[in-house]
Order: structure tokens, then C-alpha cells, then sequence
């Protein structure tokens, strides 16, 4: 008999494209899934059951990350849901992906959908910032 798989990942992939003429001799960062309601987790209740095979943490897998570079993914202020992924999250180069803790409870009991407003922010060893973009995290309690 199969197991069955109760922890599963949504997966955000992240390029890096470093400055061309196709470019406009920029650094560029492109994400997909790119649609506002297509990155989800979910959230079970305190005293809920989680249901299997739901997705509960973001594995964000990035290409073309360089030595030296930072990626940072970084709740927006103004992002009703940016205490549910607590903290900036950063992958450093050359390493390639990171993966969220599970999204904590809201902090009104009333929403059962969330959107989690954070900024892709690329840095280079400087700190100086080279690209940046702004995705979202939907977060839906348990069905």
C-alpha cells in the first residue's frame, strides 16, 4: 500500500537574467507561476485537521543566481497577510532555492482567504538593489 504524502510544496521558479541588449541593459528577475491566484497555501485552524496533499510552505527555486548576489523576499508593509510568513526570507548566491516555513494563523479569525504581498528583491554584494518584482502568496484556510 502507498503512502500518503501529507506535506506537499507549491513551487514558485525565479529567473535571473543579467543585463543585455534584450534586456535594456538591466538585471531582470521573471517568476512564474506569474497569475494573481495561482501561488497557494494552505492553513489549518487551530484544533483543525489538515487535509492531505495540500500545499502548506513555497519552495522558491531560483536560476542564475550568481556568487556574490542576494535574492530577498520580503513581506510589503502595507501586505494585510505579512505576519502570516513571519520574517525576510533571502537566498544567497550561488545557492538556488529556499523554502517558506508554514504560513501561521490569521490574525482575523473571520478571513479564510489571505494574500501574502511580498517583493522579490535582488541585491549585489554591495546591497545595492539590481532587479526587483512583486508577487503574492494566496493563503486559504483548510477546506
Amino acid at each position: 500500500m502507498a503512502a500518503i504524502l501529507t506535506e506537499v510544496d507549491t513551487l514558485v521558479t525565479i529567473t535571473v537574467t543579467p543585463p543585455s541588449s534584450q534586456t535594456g541593459g538591466n538585471w531582470t528577475l521573471t517568476y512564474f507561476p506569474r497569475r494573481w491566484n495561482e501561488t497557494v497555501l494552505y492553513h489549518t485552524p487551530q484544533n483543525g485537521n489538515p487535509k492531505p496533499n495540500l500545499p502548506r510552505t513555497v519552495n522558491w527555486e531560483v536560476n542564475g543566481l550568481q556568487s556574490g548576489q542576494t535574492l530577498e523576499m520580503q513581506p510589503k508593509p502595507s501586505s494585510a497577510a505579512r505576519g502570516r510568513l513571519k520574517g525576510t526570507h533571502k537566498i544567497v548566491g550561488p545557492e538556488s532555492a529556499y523554502r517558506s516555513p508554514q504560513a501561521g494563523p490569521d490574525t482575523d479569525p473571520s478571513r479564510r482567504i489571505d494574500c501574502w504581498e511580498y517583493s522579490l528583491i535582488l541585491k549585489d554584494a554591495n546591497n545595492r538593489v539590481l532587479a526587483q518584482v512583486d508577487p503574492d502568496v494566496i493563503i486559504v484556510e483548510d477546506p
